[in-house]
């Protein structure tokens, strides 16, 4: 379903795909940099876990299917750790929507009806592998 107002084409040209991005240019990202004072980082990460908030219908699950203490120490030889330097791992398995919790979104993530940024129709830019246009490269 078409949007009843007509939103595009962008003032970035009816093929682009960076939108406000355009504005970034070597003299800004200068002029950004001159306005750090303290250098203070902020974490915004968030530890993902089964009753993180989310959308309704999202989910998250992970666990531990292997660590490298528990077989090393198994093998016939046993040992602290694989090879001459004693390597262990932990390896897990996640399973669930990965649209939860800290992401960057790409002009491609959100449609007024079947259309994308800049009217791109969703027939036209979305792949069962993701979309053609608009992503995050």
């Amino acid at each position: 379903m078409a949007s009843p107002d007509r939103w595009w084409p962008s003032r970035y040209g009816a093929d682009d795909e960076l939108g406000t991005l355009n504005e970034i240019t070597p003299a800004k990202v200068v002029a950004a940099a001159r306005l750090v004072r303290t250098g203070t980082i902020h974490d915004l990460g968030r530890t993902l876990h089964a009753n993180v908030p989310r959308f309704e219908g999202r989910f998250w699950h992970q666990t531990l299917v292997s660590s490298g203490h528990f077989i090393n120490a198994r093998r016939s030889r046993g040992g602290s750790g694989w090879g001459g330097n004693h390597l262990n791992w932990i390896t897990e398995l996640v399973t669930g929507t990965f649209q939860i919790g800290t992401q960057l979104d790409g002009l491609n993530h959100l449609q007024i009806g079947d259309q994308f940024y800049n009217g791109w129709r969703a027939r036209d830019i979305v792949e069962e592998w993701g979309t053609s246009k608009l992503g995050i490269e």
